[in-house]
């Protein structure tokens, strides 16, 4: 009696072992079957929860650093001013006003050192003549074909133009079909569009966007009081305002008070965090 009993132990034994052999053959899924059979003792399915995969979290994104861009307007009628800001070594973008004495060479050199070059395009404000744009100004009074061709002569003067932005242009600001007219040559052109918002009025930027026209608008003007103290003020306003929005720009001029200021403000914002771009990298 003891001897059937180890044999039919040795026999289960043997049993356990081919079920398990059959599981590893037909997989995971047909062998769930043999191990219900087995551990049912033929009395029913048992069935086998299995645990979830842990969940791996994905890596947190990077966050964007505030960025600002710098474009220094007014550029074109003497050297020293526009090689005095390109020796700062900072990113900053040149706007140079067209058929100036120094519109071209300062436009190849600023490229030739990897500055980034705009058309600064004068357009009539609204206190003309009393207040004149300069050369190569674009006028009210002219029809849509000549406000083309003045643009293209004045994009011509300055080579390696990428973008442009308004100089004065008040009046020409609020004038949606003048402003469509030039915008339609700049995209044709794949140029990009800086409103200078010297008016609260202008459309301008709205027209660019509508065209489909890379655009955007100044934020905050850097040097109205050319005095390095007010100018460094404006320039962590500048820095404040990229925190709250992302980006921003900020618009500067010749002046010697920027230089300074520029030089000792512009490591200040870096050491918070704020990145000095290309004014091409925050058009959309």
């Amino acid at each position: 009696m003891g001897r059937r009993r180890s044999f039919r132990g040795k026999y289960g034994v043997l049993l356990v072992l081919l079920l398990a052999s059959g599981l590893l053959l037909v997989g995971i899924k047909g062998g769930t079957a043999l191990w219900n059979l087995l551990w049912s003792g033929g009395r029913g399915e048992v069935k086998i929860t299995r645990l979830p995969e842990p969940e791996i979290p994905a890596p947190p994104l990077k966050a964007e650093p505030p960025r600002v861009a710098i474009i220094i307007d007014d550029l074109g009628g003497s050297f020293r001013p526009a090689q005095a800001f390109m020796d700062l070594g900072h990113p900053l973008t040149l706007s140079i006003l067209p058929q100036l004495t120094f519109s071209k060479k300062i436009a190849e050199e600023a490229h030739r050192r990897g500055y980034e070059v705009l058309l600064h395009l004068p357009l009539e404000p609204y206190d003309y003549p009393e207040k004149n744009p300069g050369k190569g100004a674009i006028l009210a009074k002219m029809s849509f074909l000549e406000v083309k061709q003045r643009f293209l002569e004045d994009l011509e003067s300055v080579p390696y133009a990428v973008g442009l932005n308004n100089h004065m242009g008040s009046k020409l600001t609020e004038d949606a079909e003048v402003m469509k007219a030039i915008l339609e040559e700049a995209k044709r052109r794949n140029l990009f569009f800086i409103d200078s918002l010297t008016t609260g009025r202008s459309i301008a930027l709205g027209v660019a966007r509508e065209l489909g026209l890379p655009a955007e608008g100044r934020q905050v003007f850097l040097d109205n009081v050319a005095e390095k103290e007010y100018i460094k003020s404006q320039i962590l306003l500048l820095a404040e305002a990229a925190k709250d929005r992302g980006s921003a720009i900020g618009i500067a001029h010749p002046h010697k008070a920027t230089i300074e200021a520029l030089r000792e403000a512009i490591p200040e914002i870096q050491g918070q965090g704020v990145k000095l771009v290309l004014a091409s990298e925050l058009v959309k």
